[in-house]
């Protein structure tokens, strides 16, 4: 549910450029996202997240709608060189 991560295959060569439309699931790139934003409310009970934009839901529900919500926007790449 908090993260996904890509590795192997033609990303092992750092001459590779990574195909995004082949490796993003949850997400897109920010050249492909809204160009306007999204206004998101949460509310909290006690540090618990309850509810998003006014809807009430169970905390792995909330996880995937923010999930979903900031891949539209093309939150959350990040690419890493490793050694």
């Amino acid at each position: 549910l908090w993260h996904i991560s890509h590795e192997g295959l033609e990303l092992e060569d750092p001459a590779n450029a990574p195909n995004y439309d082949h490796l993003l699931v949850l997400g897109t790139t920010p050249e492909k996202a809204p160009d306007e934003g999204e206004i998101v409310t949460m509310t909290f009970e006690k540090g618990v997240p309850k509810s998003v934009n006014g809807k009430e839901m169970k905390v792995s529900d909330i996880i995937r709608t923010l999930n979903k919500l900031g891949g539209k926007h093309g939150i959350g790449i990040v690419d890493i060189v490793e050694n």
